[in-house]
């Protein structure tokens, strides 16, 4: 029996879309970290699709399976000549199929994720793009998708299991999907490295105590993300103002910080 026949569809429904604290909504791409050891997600990137309070739906952008598209749809017109392949989405609902298109204008039997990318299960839909010819660059079709139920995706966030980052047309329909995960994860880390200053050096000679120790807060993460602003320059004597500048944030939105002048 051909799979085509297994293939489920109607999974996609127009909900409203949310938007969560930590920055979870429709369109974001979550980048599993390195600690995630899930044998499902490690190393994936995943698009949201649906974010709402029923849960939240993905599809893995990483994972091409070895199935050419001409196996599924065989029986539709330009369906044979399909050398590209089904990715995997996620596992759940293996066997129900669902796609990604790029459409400018929208088009029916779609809703949209972000930019000019819109998800559909709807056959008719999918027929219409293989007749066209959309190549890859512009359709991609996934077999299962992830879920997670309310508020579970919040807490893998909050506990470190993913980044959360701004999609992109172009990311989500990447020309070398297999290495998706690690341009992704090095872009994460380069910007929080960024973000948090430069590295702690116990050889270097700090001006004062108080410099030495703010060097060494900032280096381990251990003050509030507004101080790390101000850390270039504080292992230098010109840097003298910029940690004492540093030290009253930490002082203020440490709320008691467990450290004496």
């Amino acid at each position: 029996m051909r799979l085509w026949l297994c293939v489920l569809f109607g999974m996609v429904e127009a909900l409203g879309q949310s938007v969560a604290g930590n920055g979870i909504a429709a369109g974001k791409l979550l980048v599993a970290s390195r600690k995630l050891g899930d044998p499902n997600f490690a190393q994936t990137v995943i698009v949201i699709v649906s974010f709402d309070e029923k849960g939240t739906l993905g599809l893995i952008l990483n994972q091409p399976t070895q199935l050419p598209l001409s196996r599924i749809f065989s029986d539709l017109k330009g369906g044979k000549e399909r050398t590209d392949t089904a990715y995997r989405g996620g596992p759940v609902e293996r066997t129900q199929l669902q796609a990604l298109l790029r459409s400018n204008p929208a088009r029916e039997g779609a809703v949209h994720v972000l930019g000019d990318v819109y998800l559909t299960s709807s056959r008719t839909l999918v027929a219409s793009s293989l007749a066209e010819g959309s190549g890859p660059s512009r359709f991609r079709v996934y077999l299962g998708y992830a879920g997670w139920a309310p508020e579970q995706l919040e807490q893998e966030v909050e506990s470190g299991a993913w980044h959360v980052l701004r999609g992109e047309p172009d990311l989500v329909f990447d020309p070398d999907p297999e290495s998706l995960w690690a341009r992704m994860i090095r872009r994460t880390e380069t910007r929080f490295a960024s973000a948090a200053g430069p590295r702690f050096d116990p050889q270097t000679r700090y001006s004062s105590p108080r410099q030495f120790f703010t060097a060494f807060l900032i280096s381990s993460g251990a003050v509030p993300s507004s101080a790390a602003r101000f850390a270039r320059g504080t292992n230098s004597s010109s840097g003298a103002k910029r940690s004492a500048m540093i030290w009253r944030i930490v002082s203020r939105e440490s709320n008691g910080f467990p450290v004496s002048r």
